[in-house]
């Protein structure tokens, strides 16, 4: 099972990263990575600005963050509507591959180039910034593992999605239900705003309750260290949380495709 798992995966890695689209996101991750790094050099190079470098570091981990969940929802969704244009399912489920080996092998191939892309930026990051502040370094290394982590939930969402929905709708609600785990709480707040039409009211209430129930929780996960500290839930909780959700979505996702007739 997990070698034939891990051999989806790799080939899974191999078709992502020869895609013009994910070469080019990587390629502009890095390149923004080297040069808000010079930038952050050239702050601690002078006295005095510690609010400079505070922003340099902070728009960098948002630079990243961008390029990340474009790259992640873009080679979730693509990862396994082509193989049924190609009919290359048929193929493989021909042979002795169960259904849930390929989605989660699928999984990890986007998993894997994703983690790799994010490796790359951290040792540019450790190489640019690790000796002069070894503090502010580990704490971005640590963001952008968290980073990783909370992007497992957005791939584990796309891929369940596209084995039941076309590309474009899978891409938005997976990004929906992404998204919508770090705002429910402003549902809430409509929700108890006694001055709004019931009907505001009661849609505030329906996000907070979709979000806090049916979304990966990824706003439990601290990656705005060390500008932001969040309470409420130890980063070894929220991240054992989304890794569970994200487990639960494969899993639904895989008992549903192996219902479905291809």
């Amino acid at each position: 099972m997990l070698r034939r798992i891990l051999a989806i995966a790799g080939l899974t890695l191999k078709e992502s990263a020869r895609k013009r689209v994910s070469a080019g996101m990587i390629f502009c991750s890095v390149l923004m990575t080297l040069a808000l790094g010079l930038v952050a050099r050239s702050m601690q190079a002078n006295e005095g600005s510690d609010i400079g470098l505070a922003a340099a570091v902070f728009t960098l981990l948002r630079v990243v963050a961008g390029f990340t969940w474009v790259l992640a929802i873009f080679i979730s969704v693509t990862a396994i509507p082509p193989e049924f244009e190609r009919r290359t399912t048929y193929t493989l489920f021909a042979k002795p591959v169960e259904r849930y080996e390929f989605v989660f092998g699928k999984f990890l191939g986007c998993f894997l180039l994703l983690a790799g892309n994010l490796a790359v930026i951290a040792a540019i990051v450790w190489l640019m910034l690790g000796r002069e502040d070894p503090k502010l370094t580990m704490d971005m290394l640590r963001n952008l593992g968290a980073f990783c982590v909370s992007y497992t939930a957005l791939i584990a969402l796309a891929i369940s999605f596209t084995l039941v929905a076309p590309m474009p709708i899978a891409a938005l609600l997976s990004l929906g239900v992404y998204f919508l785990a770090s705002v429910y709480g402003y549902g809430q707040q409509v929700a108890e705003t006694a001055r709004l039409h019931p009907f505001w009211r009661a849609l505030g209430a329906l996000v907070f309750h979709l979000g806090r129930y049916a979304t990966p929780r990824v706003n439990w996960l601290n990656t705005d260290r060390p500008f932001y500290q969040i309470t409420g839930h130890t980063q070894p909780e929220a991240i054992l949380y989304v890794l569970a959700y994200s487990m639960a979505v494969l899993i639904l996702g895989a008992v549903v495709f192996s219902r479905r007739e291809l």
